[in-house]
C-alpha cells in the first residue's frame, strides 16, 4: 500500500490548487516523509473532516444550490433510475 500526500494551496481570490508532494518538495521544505505523515494525521481531521453525505448533497455543494435545484433535483430519474442503452 502506498500513501500519497498532496499540498493544498489557496489563493486570496478563492481558487484552490493542489500538487502531489514529491522528494523535491520535501527537500525544498526541509522535512522528511515521516514529519509530513505526522502533520497530515494531526491536521486532516480539522481541515478535511469526514462526513457521510448523499450524492445529491455533494452535487448541490459542487454546483451551487440554485443550479442544483434547477438541473438535477427536478429530475430524480437521472440520479436513481438504472440506465441501459
Amino acid at each position: 500500500m502506498a500513501v500519497v500526500f498532496r499540498l493544498g494551496l489557496h489563493s486570496e481570490s478563492g481558487m484552490m490548487m493542489s500538487t502531489r508532494v514529491n522528494r523535491a518538495i520535501l527537500d525544498g521544505f526541509g522535512v522528511i516523509a515521516d514529519q509530513i505523515k505526522q502533520d497530515a494525521l494531526e491536521n486532516a481531521p480539522h481541515t478535511h473532516p469526514s462526513s457521510l453525505r448523499s450524492m445529491q448533497e455533494v452535487l448541490g455543494d459542487m454546483m451551487g444550490a440554485s443550479l442544483y435545484r434547477d438541473r438535477i433535483q427536478g429530475d430524480r430519474r437521472s440520479m436513481w433510475q438504472p440506465w441501459s442503452p
